[in-house]
């Protein structure tokens, strides 16, 4: 077999048939997984590897985050940018050329061990000779089927991806170990780490390559563990299994998977055996594929015909494997169960009762004895007098392959558009309240976004299931968008009826008031928030709660912490600075300050405060050059004039103060800012009776306003 070639075209068939979703954006929990996850913008120190975000799906898979991380690198080198569609359209484009690159790897590795393992001393010599197109039959129908597209084309699957590598990866060098030695060992364990650092599926690994050696090269049970080189590698193999154990017992997927995420053993199970009778009826006939199952168990009879089939195959797995003979039939079954039991097994995992990503790799057992039966069929002595009958059953192969990936690229093209992608998953599964969300959100992603489509959408979502969090929030921020605050604030209050500790609502609550002048109000439930899922923008928000009460040094070290979790988050770190400024330690402030500046230039509050920062640090040039650029920036903007305001007086430069002043109580005539540091800056130069007159001005505005009463004391102002 011309291995090059096959290569080459198991290369061209996956770019080709998969090529469509190239370009398809971020979706779904692309979001907290790439988007927002902070961990993977830098290959070095690797805090992809320690610190994935928690809640997500790298959360406790640290080579999938670092091979993010990667991806991220490859965009920053090749120069794309990285920021949400439309303004980075080529963002996604890496990402999921790795996706594509890591599924064709995995078919020739599946090749690989599937012609090796036909040509062993237990295979019979007649099928010996078939090991070359069995095995090429079964990865180009594995390469092409269309239940794979999800593990494909949703770049967050990269999970599933990589796990299903090294999982083939771990049996092929144990394969090959058994002749060649020590290194194909030390190769074996060293994927199996690989993989137990990807996926939780690959705890079974182990086990798998064990059984593999009991039917393709052994004759008993006792056997393998005789050799001692078979023995050192199971036990390494096994050891393995503790780092999977140590992520999960790390709380990795608290809160997505166990026997307290709200849906018993039972009902799990029941729900699997439809789930699995689903997944073996699209192998077969692969019409009505979805992104999305939902979260709600099989209830009723639904699951019963599921349960038989099982029920059968497993107790046909069990009589393979006491018949010598039938050992390799016995491994195929063990193997199909294998994979699924860790997701589709009585482990619940509460936030999907079912994915098509699940048989990724499961699909191949699946194939191959679909394959052998049909080549057995062929030897059959009914169809030997048909000279020809390899050429038709090659032409029908062919029809097969080219039908299937017919159906996978237009799959495919479907995830170029979330809106029918998800309008696809609400046809599919109508009882799918995430379905709606998701359609919704993909909705308002839209430039412009269409607000009262998508509203619909999770109006229409939570008839089916009126719990569901995140629609409630959703709703709320399209109430924001429309200026419907007091509708907002309802459908958030519904939310923390339902959940108290939820992040979204407690943040977007706390956001809400705070554009309401509340900031004390704020201050409560943007804590909340930061505590429950800490990230760099609700770290900002109650950052901002605390500067607006005046709070300064909560302000310093809430705002630090959210600098640490995005050091891009120019707000952030202007916020930060302007804490540091007010705290009359200009000099601290800098280094945040001149960050945040070269991050967004044309920031004119950023200059302003950064001018304010330097006049504090007694570096005359640079805070008038940086006045002047702030100015130049935000020509009419009364916040920027009040700041370089302030930097001009503390440069003792009180004329130029009074007119950056006096612009801004032009554009904004009732802010006490403006109001009592042009007074000041009047007292400075002698006109004490018009600067007591704009102080009186000032407090029948605001006569609670700190700064305005010292600035009254200080004027001799009743």
């Amino acid at each position: 077999m011309p291995l090059l070639a096959v290569a080459a075209g198991v290369l061209v068939a996956a770019f080709v048939i998969f090529g469509p979703a190239l370009t398809a954006p971020f979706d779904f929990d692309d979001g907290p997984a790439i988007v927002t996850n902070t961990t993977i913008r830098r290959l070095w120190p690797p805090t992809a590897l320690l610190h994935a975000p928690v809640g997500t799906p790298v959360s406790g898979r640290p080579i999938v985050n670092y091979s993010f991380a990667i991806d991220y690198a490859v965009n920053r080198w090749l120069g794309i940018a990285q920021t949400p569609s439309p303004a980075a359209p080529h963002e996604t484009i890496g990402f999921h050329v790795a996706n594509v690159l890591l599924h064709a790897l995995t078919a020739l590795l599946l090749l690989a061990l599937i012609r090796r393992t036909m040509r062993l001393g237990r295979i019979p010599d007649a099928w010996r000779s078939l090991a070359d197109p069995i095995a090429l039959t079964v990865v180009a129908l594995w390469l092409v089927h269309p239940i794979q597209s999800e593990a494909v084309d949703y770049v967050t699957q990269r999970t599933e991806l990589l796990v299903s590598l090294f999982y083939v990866a771990t049996l092929y060098a144990a394969l090959r170990a058994a002749a060649a030695g020590v290194w194909w060992s030390v190769c074996a364990v060293v994927c199996c780490v690989l993989g137990m650092a990807s996926k939780e599926v690959m705890i079974t690994a182990p086990l798998a390559v064990i059984l593999f050696d009991r039917a393709f090269a052994s004759t008993s049970w006792r056997e393998p563990w005789m050799n001692v080189g078979r023995r050192r590698l199971y036990i390494a193999l096994l050891a393995t299994c503790g780092l999977s154990i140590a992520l999960v017992a790390a709380g990795a997927r608290a809160g997505t998977a166990g026997f307290g995420a709200g849906v018993t053993w039972y009902e799990y199970l029941y729900s699997q055996a439809w789930a699995i009778a689903r997944y073996l009826r699209l192998v077969l006939w692969p019409v009505g594929l979805s992104i999305d199952y939902g979260r709600e168990p099989v209830h009723g009879v639904a699951g019963v015909p599921g349960a038989i089939l099982l029920s059968v195959a497993l107790a046909c797995t069990i009589v393979a494997w006491t018949k010598d003979r039938w050992g390799w039939a016995g491994f195929l079954g063990a193997w199909f169960f294998l994979l699924l039991a860790p997701s589709s097994s009585i482990v619940p995992i509460a936030t999907e009762i079912a994915a098509e990503r699940r048989i990724y790799l499961a699909l191949a057992p699946v194939l191959v004895l679909l394959v052998v039966c049909g080549a057995w069929l062929l030897r059959r002595p009914g169809l030997q007098r048909f000279p020809r009958r390899g050429v038709y059953a090659a032409a029908l192969i062919a029809i097969v392959g080219v039908a299937l990936g017919a159906v996978t690229f237009r799959r495919s093209a479907l995830y170029r558009d979330p809106v029918a992608l998800w309008s696809d998953a609400v046809a599919k599964v109508p009882g799918n309240v995430r379905a709606y969300d998701n359609l919704a959100a993909a909705e308002l992603r839209l430039d412009p976004p269409l607000l009262e489509e998508a509203d619909s959408a999770l109006a229409r979502g939570l008839s089916v299931d009126s719990t569901y969090i995140p629609s409630w929030n959703r709703r709320a921020a399209i109430a924001i968008h429309q200026s419907r605050l007091a509708d907002a604030a309802a459908m958030l209050h519904r939310t923390l009826s339902l959940a108290p500790d939820d992040s979204t609502a407690n943040d977007e609550l706390g956001r809400l008031y705070l554009a309401s002048d509340r900031p004390d109000s704020a201050i409560p439930l943007l804590r909340r928030a930061a505590d429950r899922a800490p990230t760099s923008r609700t770290d900002e928000d109650l950052g901002t709660a605390y500067l607006e009460t005046g709070a300064l040094d909560s302000a310093v070290s809430v705002l630090h912490r959210a600098a640490q979790l995005d050091p891009s988050n120019a707000n952030a770190l202007t916020k930060l600075g302007g804490a540091l400024v007010e705290l009359d330690s200009g000099r601290d402030a800098l280094p945040y300050l001149e960050y945040a500046a070269s991050v967004d230039p044309r920031s004119g509050f950023t200059l302003a405060v950064l001018s304010l920062a330097l006049a504090q640090a007694r570096d005359t040039t640079a805070s008038r050059q940086r006045a002047s650029d702030a100015i130049q920036a935000s020509p009419n903007d009364e916040v920027v004039d009040v700041f370089v305001g302030r930097a001009m007086q503390t440069l003792g430069d009180q004329r130029a103060a009074v007119t950056y002043l006096s612009n801004a109580v032009q554009l904004a005539p009732n802010d006490p800012q403006a109001l009592a540091r042009l007074a000041m800056a009047r007292a400075a130069l002698g006109n004490l009776a018009l600067a007591r007159a704009l102080v009186r001005r000032a407090l029948i505005v605001a006569p609670r306003d700190a700064l305005l009463r010292r600035t009254a004391v200080k004027l001799g102002v009743q």
